[in-house]
């Protein structure tokens, strides 16, 4: 194999392999629960053991969004994609498309549904208690977000390169 990524509470794994389609696994037996057809670049497990999502990217193919109980794509995703990446909360409200042509999009994970932002994406950071997040654009402001709704709460000062969160996600600094 040619690297391995482990969901969070270690029940399944992805194996990829470097000239073969990659596989997603059961970790208890090694089972395969599904072939993947591509070869893939980045894996990102949603945290919730109940309703585990799998986002993935391919170095050769459009990269998708999965149901890790048994590999099902939920979501096909367009355009070269470099990496996909799934909120931190415990039912992974949201996930982040990267494109290989620096062009990003925050998506709701449950109806694929974009969110509507201002500009282009460059990071998202959630709060340490997910109940917030923060969008940083290349190209316009930074925005704090409520992540139950998605909407913007405050626009921060274009210069703000930085916000740091308190540990239980009350406050914020920028």
């Amino acid at each position: 194999s040619y690297g391995v990524y482990f969901s969070p509470d270690e029940t399944y794994f992805v194996v990829r392999y470097s000239s073969a389609s990659s596989e997603l696994r059961r970790t208890v037996n090694g089972a395969l629960v599904k072939k993947l057809a591509g070869l893939v670049n980045s894996a990102d497990f949603s945290r919730d053991p109940a309703t585990t999502y799998l986002a993935l990217s391919y170095s050769d193919k459009t990269g998708d969004l999965r149901l890790t109980s048994n590999g099902t794509p939920l979501t096909i995703l367009e355009g070269q994609v470099s990496s996909v990446h799934l909120s931190p909360d415990q039912t992974a409200t949201y996930f982040l498309i990267r494109y290989f042509d620096g062009f990003n999009e925050l998506r709701r994970t449950a109806t694929n549904a974009k969110l509507l932002l201002t500009g282009n994406i460059t990071t998202v950071v959630f709060s340490p208690d997910t109940s917030h997040f923060v969008v940083y654009y290349s190209d316009s402001s930074t925005e704090l977000r409520d992540t139950a709704t998605g909407l913007a709460i405050a626009t921060l000062p274009p210069n703000v390169r930085s916000v740091q969160f308190s540990p239980n996600g009350a406050k914020f600094i920028a």
